[in-house]
């Protein structure tokens, strides 16, 4: 009840435009300076579509197949005879829609929203090296086989979001801790909007 409710639009990071490139990059696109294939191929992986970070809201369940859902998936191999010739064929499939989206009903409390993005653990150069339906499985069983190079991608703030950050001081802040507030806001955001709650707390 003393704290802050920082206030930010809903998307407040920066973004940079792609252009194409000749080789991998066929039409121009946006998303995050930190997710261009450029960053991302010295920790030896991709970003999947969408190129942004999406904002979802955090659903709440005990259904364990929400909670522990599988990304790939795959029929068993089927063997048919073509021309004489026997062909085995089998199919993998990934889903990344509902990855993140859900948390134990023990945390229903936090009412949590988060932003989603979806990195692969496979570069430009080993898409080069698909010749084959064969490597192309081998490559998405990667998804079960290999860990990311790096744990986390930060994404930076836009200095424009910043300009409308909204400062929201808990109703039970005293005046020495409001002037810490402020002085810290003037120091670091001085564009930065300061509201007291009207919240009658006794």
């Amino acid at each position: 009840m003393t704290g802050v409710r920082i206030k930010l639009p809903v998307n407040p990071f920066k973004t940079v435009k792609v252009d194409p490139d000749g080789k991998h990059i066929k039409e121009s696109y946006v998303t995050h300076p930190s997710l261009t294939n450029e960053k991302l191929s010295t920790h030896g992986c991709l970003l999947n579509t969408p190129y942004l970070a999406s904002l979802y809201q955090v659903q709440y369940t005990d259904d364990p197949d929400k909670l522990n859902r599988r990304v790939l998936t795959e029929k068993k191999p089927e063997t048919k005879m073509v021309n004489s010739v026997k062909k085995i064929s089998w199919e993998k499939n990934i889903s990344i829609k509902d990855v993140g989206v859900y948390k134990n009903m023990q945390w229903t409390f936090q009412k949590e929203y988060r932003y989603k993005f979806f990195v692969v653990p496979w570069t430009m150069r080993d898409l080069e090296l698909v010749k084959s339906y064969e490597d192309q499985a081998r490559l998405i069983d990667r998804l079960e086989t290999e860990k990311l190079k790096k744990d986390f991608f930060d994404l930076e703030l836009d200095e424009h979001s910043m300009n409308d950050m909204e400062i929201l001081i808990g109703p039970r802040a005293n005046y020495a801790q409001k002037q810490i507030i402020e002085s810290l806001i003037n120091d670091l955001n001085p564009s930065a909007n300061i509201l007291e709650s009207n919240l009658g707390i006794r």
